[in-house]
């Protein structure tokens, strides 16, 4: 992977995205200020595992989100 060292990768990610959009080719290695380094497969696995826990509690908390929203649309008292 390399991966460039600015401020703000999001916007300068979407500077990419708009140029392949528009078929204007931007070329994005050969940076000087970038660094490269190779995922950690064991990191991998690990995101995998939290990311499944995270859409199962995602689905447990739905009610209580839509609770919670009829909560702050009529307040206790207001009903």
């Amino acid at each position: 992977m390399v991966r460039k060292k600015i401020c703000e990768p999001g916007i300068q990610g979407i500077y990419y995205l708009l140029g392949e959009a528009f078929d204007m080719r931007i070329e994005a290695s050969g940076c000087p200020d970038s660094e490269v380094f190779m995922p950690d497969n064991t990191n991998h696995i690990v995101y995998i595992r939290l990311y499944k826990l995270f859409k199962e509690l995602r689905g447990n908390m739905k009610g209580y989100w839509k609770e919670r929203a009829e909560f702050i649309k009529f307040p206790i008292g207001e009903e």
